[in-house]
């Protein structure tokens, strides 16, 4: 996920054993993502299952957008980029199976 230019603080209570684990991934400068895509996360209100797999389907994406080789293959006057993009957008609907209208 990409971090927004603006940033906001803001503290938080944690017990010793969540603040030892965040303090072990921040070694690898991983706790301030995971933080934040926590707190994402529970606002959108999802299951943590559901939400969890709508944040993988928009990593892939992003993965996907960024490989130079898929954008510029082409196939019927689309890259292969959009095409594969636009076939993760189809699995958007309840991981599932059963699609959101």
């Amino acid at each position: 996920m990409e971090t927004p230019k603006r940033m906001i603080p803001y503290s938080v209570y944690l017990t010793e054993e969540s603040f030892n684990k965040i303090k072990e991934a921040a070694k690898s400068r991983k706790a301030a993502g995971m933080v934040r895509d926590a707190i994402d996360l529970f606002i959108k209100g999802d299951k943590p299952y559901t939400a969890g797999y709508k944040k993988a389907l928009a990593d892939v994406k992003s993965i996907v957008k960024k490989q130079d080789r898929i954008t510029t293959i082409h196939v019927g006057g689309k890259s292969l980029s959009k095409i594969i993009c636009d076939e993760i957008d189809k699995l958007k609907g309840d991981p599932d199976g059963k699609k959101k209208t």
